[in-house]
């Protein structure tokens, strides 16, 4: 096919082509943004994570200045979250395959601070 083919058939098809072609322009840019918005979306929770899995303690002004951070990101209502909850912001959760020496019986809080779910 070549140019005068193409100017023909849209030409002969009452703007019905151009109307396509406006639409592919649309569809693509929507799907370009949308893709850079969730590479940004998942680059920046990517960034939250790391940053609240190196603090050492869950404290609540390192936490405070994290959600100042993340604010326009959908990560800041969980760490909303992990405020709320901050009697039980400790890194020292047990598994059930090591008990750490604190855990003397369900539910008991030991030295190191640490809540026994068991």
């Amino acid at each position: 096919m070549n140019l005068q083919t193409l100017n023909h058939l849209a030409a002969s098809s009452g703007g019905t082509l151009y109307l396509m072609g406006l639409l592919l322009l649309v569809a693509l840019t929507v799907i370009v943004e949308r893709s850079w918005y969730l590479f940004r979306l998942m680059a920046g929770g990517r960034a939250v994570n790391e940053r609240v899995a190196s603090l050492p303690r869950l404290r609540d002004d390192l936490l405070q200045k994290e959600l100042a951070a993340a604010a326009q990101l959908p990560h800041a209502a969980l760490l909303g979250v992990v405020l709320s909850h901050a009697e039980v912001n400790d890194r020292c959760w047990p598994t059930a395959s090591k008990k750490p020496s604190c855990m003397k019986s369900p539910s008991w809080t030991g030295a190191c601070g640490c809540w026994t779910p068991w």
